[in-house]
């Protein structure tokens, strides 16, 4: 005869678990987290996306369809071209996970410049377009 070595309890019930699984999905590719990186800092066009992560339009377009779907990130239309930028947040659980990353990802870019990882003459005085520009490199 055997007996259990303690009392099964039923797992929580964990209200916001489908936003959550999709917003971890959505962070768990290097280059989706490249596109988000690109997009803290403001809108961008597509072309500038593709272009900037050296991926080929229809992978950049892909992957902007999984954040959109997954509600990380807008699309505006001007003329023929489409630009990009962060979705707000509204779900509580959702907002504060992609804060974190993003945060994190700017951290890691800074840590490195500062480190001197980052090509030389690039550093955190330099603005927001060189932070970028690192962040894409060390991303890579």
């Amino acid at each position: 005869m055997s007996t259990s070595c303690c009392t099964p309890k039923p797992a929580p019930a964990l209200k916001h678990l489908d936003a959550l699984t999709t917003v971890y999905s959505a962070l768990s590719d290097p280059t989706r987290l490249r596109i988000l990186a690109l997009l803290a800092e403001g809108e961008v066009c597509v072309c500038h996306i593709h272009a900037s992560l050296d991926v080929p339009q229809p992978k950049a377009s892909r992957h902007l369809a999984y954040l959109r779907k997954a509600g990380l990130v807008v699309a505006r239309r001007d003329g023929i071209w489409m630009h990009y930028g962060l979705a707000p947040q509204a779900d509580p659980v959702v907002g504060p996970v992609l804060h974190a990353a993003l945060h994190a990802l700017n951290d890691f870019v800074i840590d490195a410049i500062m480190a001197g990882v980052a090509p030389p003459g690039e550093h955190v005085g330099l603005g927001q377009h060189v932070v970028r520009q690192a962040m894409l490199r060390l991303l890579q």
